[in-house]
């Protein structure tokens, strides 16, 4: 596992995540990078759909939704 797995899956840990929950995050990013085919820190925020979503609702009001790519950078 890489260097940012690993830290991941500590993030999640200190975090205090279920195993389950930590494998279905380790499993969402795995997924992602395998679409994209790219690291998940290659990914930019903007090729994400969820991402695109909340800024395109900020603009209008505040929305908070939490994404992969929010646990993953945490």
């Amino acid at each position: 596992m890489t260097e940012l797995g690993k830290r991941f899956i500590e993030d999640l840990q200190l975090k205090g995540y279920s195993v389950r929950t930590q494998d279905m995050y380790v499993r969402a990013v795995r997924q992602l990078s395998q679409h994209y085919k790219k690291t998940p820190d290659l990914i930019a925020d903007e090729e994400l759909p969820a991402v695109r979503i909340v800024k395109k609702e900020q603009s209008a009001k505040p929305v908070k939704i939490l994404s992969v790519r929010t646990a993953a950078n945490q």
